[in-house]
């Protein structure tokens, strides 16, 4: 059988790398080695080490093919979800995308939120326990209140992803746009965005004279664009169906929820503690098929088991 890596974004001891441990080869018994690269531009390049190394010497001083099988799976982030849905659907790919956000979403569901809660007031005698929610209910509609300030931050992430498609490889640079938030908020609104978004494309336009011709780089159909999306993301079913557990960015909502908690009384609960009672009660919680649609877990195991059972001479 053929050892089988799955390379992951972060550090070896990161959120990544170790839920990623408790539901394969703890959960799911997937012979799988978790091996964490850093950055996202990282993962294509540890992953073809891996498959490299396994190469083994022939007597006629050529080497063999791998004998070891890499797997990349990285965060979908603000690309749309057809970019993980294509990842998938290619059967011989080894460069997969989580269809949620990244993979700290899958933590922030109701079900394991509210079993983190619920490990709370047993283990907590503080006063500020007694205003968590005491259901999946309360705690699901405890998400989607701490979701509302991310939509304009969403809208303009989705935003910037779309620009970056349209302008393409013209002016032949990246294009940024981190906005800062106005004074008191944690995150930037609509006029910081359409204010970050219009100065950058115009940096671009003045250095590289091919951009100022591209229709969706003027300043008015960015603004359109914004409030499109920005009207789609404000849709009562976006939170009620719990899209926003899908889209939104799962580190800044697990971030507001420790602000929240931390509002509440809780100020000596750190990130690494939330983090570690979230993926406690996920593991607590998490049966194939049952807490998401798709179940990424589930595929990947099959796949990765799959790549196990191969035999590669």
């Amino acid at each position: 059988m053929a050892n089988v890596h799955l390379v992951c974004e972060g550090k070896m001891d990161s959120l990544d790398r170790r839920l990623l441990v408790a539901v394969l080869v703890r959960k799911l018994n997937v012979s799988v080695q978790v091996t964490a690269a850093g950055g996202e531009r990282d993962l294509g390049g540890v992953a073809s080490w891996l498959d490299e190394i396994s190469r083994q010497p022939q007597p006629n001083g050529s080497y063999s093919a791998p004998h070891d099988h890499a797997v990349a799976i990285e965060d979908r982030n603000f690309h749309p979800r057809t970019r993980a849905a294509d990842a998938w659907n290619n059967s011989s790919g080894k460069r997969l995308v989580w269809h949620r956000h990244e993979i700290e979403n899958y933590l922030l569901e109701p079900a394991v939120v509210h079993g983190a809660f619920a490990s709370f007031r047993r283990t907590v005698s503080d006063p500020w326990v007694q205003n968590l929610p005491a259901d999946e209910v309360g705690a699901a509609g405890l998400l989607e209140t701490l979701a509302q300030p991310l939509l304009p931050h969403q809208a303009g992430g989705v935003l910037v992803e779309e620009l970056r498609v349209q302008k393409g490889n013209v002016g032949g640079t990246d294009m940024g746009c981190r906005p800062r938030p106005p004074a008191g908020a944690a995150y930037a609104g609509r006029p910081e965005w359409i204010q970050a978004l219009t100065t950058e494309i115009a940096r671009l336009q003045q250095a590289f004279t091919d951009i100022a011709a591209l229709p969706a780089l003027q300043p008015p159909t960015i603004e359109s664009r914004y409030d499109a999306i920005m009207a789609e993301l404000q849709r009562p079913s976006f939170l009620q169906n719990r899209e926003h557990l899908i889209d939104l960015p799962g580190k800044e909502l697990l971030a507001t929820l420790l602000q929240h908690l931390r509002n509440l009384g809780a100020r000596r609960l750190s990130q690494a503690g939330l983090e570690d009672e979230l993926l406690t009660s996920f593991e607590q919680t998490y049966r194939p098929g049952t807490l998401y649609q798709p179940d990424e877990f589930e595929m990947l195991a099959k796949r990765l088991t799959a790549l196990a059972a191969s035999h590669i001479p």
